[in-house]
């Protein structure tokens, strides 16, 4: 299992199953696709059942039954019911598969090499929005399988072309930065047409670990405290979450993007993470401005084809089991080659991305065994020398 090693302790104990508290109905903008304002929903117990270990329902009531029983006004950390709980494919784990259960926000593992039931790391959360921009499942330690990147929209209507995708952040997640802490933010997505406006947003923190800032909107929003439930269903405020246990570390820049929203445009500032995505928009109502996406719905429809994250459980053998059976590619650490005709081919003179021709203005290059930023900070000169003169070799014109 992966972890984050960082100064900040993940949350130093998950919690027991408290009591089933009634429901209460709360008023709610669906903001479609990913990310924004919601509330309870109607019909949902505070405490729902469906959770396929006791320890992800401890991890969940920390924070979401607050949510669920109305007595904090703010969006939910994984989602008001647990989904889909599938034996994914682990090459690390007992028998070959672990337990994982998706919520519309992220995904919960059991980790088995972590016996004890109070440890923090005793359930874990995949890197699922590193794995959709990159096209790169990881099924063990140092095994991945390859899958075109993303293209659904990480905020926003799902049927509106322009809202920016998975697949749009490949660039700038390639890209490191410098430290702007205190800097207004200008950067807009460049894949998109219609260019944002930017706000009055700064950049509020660098993150030496990755080379990316974060959002001040964002850094205040995964520093908030708030009330959390205890283990006796009882209520007190605290930090509600160490963020980089529960994000990651950011893989791109925040962007102003622009965003449909039930059929309206926004200027919102976007921002993507190793496990997570956030999302500013300055006119949604107070304690909405700032949501996480529902990567875990996009991860579960982008791996296994489905709609849906929370439909119940899925049994061993049934649809979505399917995307199993792909076979593994080994990897040391350092991205494998694509299978052909699965990501990018060169056919002739032309290149093929998803098995459509494109026509190119230039590329981006890095390492082969040291890919996006760690091509500078594993700098090989005779061996970038030897990569593009194979570049050059095939046709392509190297600078």
């Amino acid at each position: 299992m992966e972890r984050i090693t960082r100064s900040h302790a993940p949350p130093s104990a998950r919690y027991k199953l408290g009591h089933t508290v009634a429901a209460l109905l709360l008023t709610l903008v669906v903001l479609r696709s990913g990310t924004f304002v919601e509330g309870a929903r109607a019909g949902v117990p505070a405490m729902p059942t469906g959770f396929a270990q006791p320890e992800f329902a401890s991890v969940w009531q920390r924070t979401d039954a607050p949510v669920a029983n109305g007595e904090v006004a703010r969006s939910w950390t994984w989602g008001p019911q647990p989904g889909q709980s599938v034996g994914e494919q682990f090459a690390q784990a007992r028998d070959g598969k672990r337990a994982v259960q998706y919520y519309d926000k992220a995904r919960m593992e059991l980790n088995e090499a972590i016996t004890s039931t109070i440890s923090p790391w005793r359930v874990t959360t995949g890197l699922l929005v590193n794995e959709m921009v990159t096209g790169r499942i990881q099924v063990g330690e140092a095994q991945f399988l390859l899958e075109k990147p993303s293209d659904q929209a990480v905020a926003g209507d799902v049927n509106v072309t322009t809202n920016p995708s998975y697949a749009d952040f490949i660039g700038p997640v390639s890209t490191a930065a410098s430290d702007l802490t205190d800097q207004v933010i200008t950067g807009v997505l460049p894949s998109q047409v219609v260019a944002a406006q930017p706000g009055s947003a700064r950049y509020g923190q660098f993150v030496a670990e990755t080379k990316h800032n974060i959002a001040d909107v964002f850094w205040t929003y995964l520093h908030q405290t708030g009330p959390v439930s205890t283990p006796e269903g009882t209520s007190k405020s605290e930090l509600l979450f160490d963020w980089v246990y529960l994000m990651g570390y950011p893989i791109s820049e925040p962007y102003w993007c622009k965003v449909t929203v039930a059929g309206k445009s926004y200027n919102a500032l976007v921002q993507l993470f190793q496990r997570r995505t956030l999302t500013y928009i300055a006119g949604m109502p107070t304690g909405w401005q700032v949501q996480m996406g529902n990567v875990g719905q996009h991860y579960y429809t982008w791996r296994y084809g489905s709609s849906s994250s929370v439909a119940g459980p899925i049994k061993q053998g049934e649809p979505g089991q399917a995307a199993q059976t792909r076979p593994l590619v080994p990897s040391t650490g350092a991205p494998p080659s694509p299978v052909p005709g699965s990501f990018v081919t060169v056919q002739g003179n032309k290149f093929i991305y998803a098995n459509a021709p494109v026509k190119l203005k230039g590329t981006n290059y890095w390492l082969s065994t040291a890919p996006f930023v760690g091509t500078w900070s594993s700098w090989d000169g005779p061996e970038v020398l030897s990569e593009l003169q194979k570049a050059k070799d095939m046709g392509v014109n190297t600078v």
